[in-house]
């Protein structure tokens, strides 16, 4: 089974096109500022997404590093945040580790790596 590269997130999608969103791509200032999709520190003057979205009558503002930014925009189909590399692990495993070669081409350097990592891991308990 071949999976595709369109993951569809946990989000409610008529919750994201209601709201009033604004999304930037700004240069980490001197203050510490943690990716909400692996946790690490993004590196001050390095690039990160900036999102700010108002719905269900909240505001939510999300921090991503580009190399998760990279993971959403090529294997998602709408936005989630906070949990992407749970879901994707969790489609994969859906999958058999599958991944089309032509998706794995797409991600960062770093992303690919992990991703190539983790399959090497299941590979690893199968044939155990």
């Amino acid at each position: 089974m071949e999976c595709s590269c369109a993951i569809n997130g946990c989000c409610d999608e008529d919750t994201y096109e209601e709201s009033e969103e604004k999304i930037l791509i700004h240069k980490s200032p001197s203050v510490i500022i943690k990716c909400g999709e692996c946790g690490e520190v993004i590196p001050v003057g390095s690039e990160f997404e900036w999102y700010r979205g108002y719905y269900d009558d909240d505001a939510h503002v999300h921090h991503t590093c580009m190399d998760c930014l990279s993971l959403r925009h090529h294997f998602f189909e709408n936005w989630t945040f906070d949990r992407i590399w749970d879901d994707f692990y969790q489609h994969m495993d859906d999958c058999d580790w599958q991944v089309p070669e032509s998706c794995l081409s797409k991600v960062s350097t770093k992303v690919r790596a992990q991703i190539c990592e983790c399959i090497e891991k299941e590979w690893e308990i199968e044939t155990a």
